[in-house]
């Protein structure tokens, strides 16, 4: 569909892949270019505060289903769950597919993004459990 404002072509993409892969980054560039809003799965899945409170079933579909309103959005994240509610409607899908290594590098540098939440030992003990959770990215269903 093109939007009759900017002859932008609109867009519903979906970025999946392991922590650190780089799905926000690319999200982001891309959202520029299409001038649309990118949805970030951890934001439907977490409460603010950190990486450590779910919220409940009703609150994550309700956010989904107000996410996916826009005729344009592109999807980020690593949730194959929440990521599979958005692929009826998606238009493009991209797979990450990134190393380990090269992801706990970017990880790294990357540090905790807890920390403006929880204090050093908490955001460093979340980066921990990030890093051996994201690990597993091939070995969970």
């Amino acid at each position: 569909m093109v939007s009759a404002q900017n002859n932008v072509v609109d867009i519903r993409a979906a970025i999946i892949g392991n922590s650190g892969s780089g799905k926000t980054w690319l999200a982001n560039r891309l959202a520029a270019v299409k001038q649309s809003p990118v949805i970030h799965l951890d934001e439907i899945f977490w409460q603010p505060g950190g990486f450590n409170r779910k919220r409940t079933p009703v609150e994550i579909e309700q956010r989904i289903a107000a996410s996916k309103q826009p005729a344009s959005w592109i999807v980020e994240g690593v949730f194959g769950e929440l990521a599979a509610m958005y692929l009826d409607e998606t238009e493009v899908l991209i797979w990450l597919d990134i190393d380990w290594q090269t992801c706990k590098a970017r990880l790294e540098a990357r540090g905790s993004e807890s920390k403006r939440h929880m204090n050093r030992e908490q955001s460093e003990k979340g980066l921990r459990d990030l890093i051996e959770w994201a690990s597993h990215y091939y070995d969970r269903p």
